[in-house]
């Protein structure tokens, strides 16, 4: 009985902490078809969530593709989440709310 309560009692402390620990996710619209990487994304609302090298793309909350990215800071903090196309390519993506730019790899 003891077993369990401690049990209880670290997964009460630790899940709140998982909660949080959750990728922030980031809302971008693409107007047109682009490639990103290998993923062809079509035009569309979609969910950006960065995890260490790889942003996942989602669609309607069901997984699209992911790409691996390389992140640094930008100059300045920008207000929403842009792409940076160049001939239907994205070359780059700037996270709204942050000085974080990706870019594919």
């Amino acid at each position: 009985m003891r077993l369990y309560q401690v049990v209880c009692a670290l997964a009460m402390l630790v899940l709140p902490w998982m909660a949080m620990a959750k990728s922030k996710q980031y809302e971008v619209i693409i107007n047109h078809q682009v490639q990103a990487g290998s993923l062809q994304l079509k035009p569309g609302k979609y969910q950006l969530e960065v995890e260490g090298g790889t942003a996942t793309f989602y669609q309607r909350n069901k997984e699209v593709g992911k790409l691996q990215v390389k992140s640094e800071e930008g100059a300045a903090k920008v207000e929403v989440t842009r792409l940076g196309v160049v001939d239907d390519k994205v070359t780059s993506i700037e996270l709204g709310g942050t000085k974080t730019k990706l870019t594919p790899q």
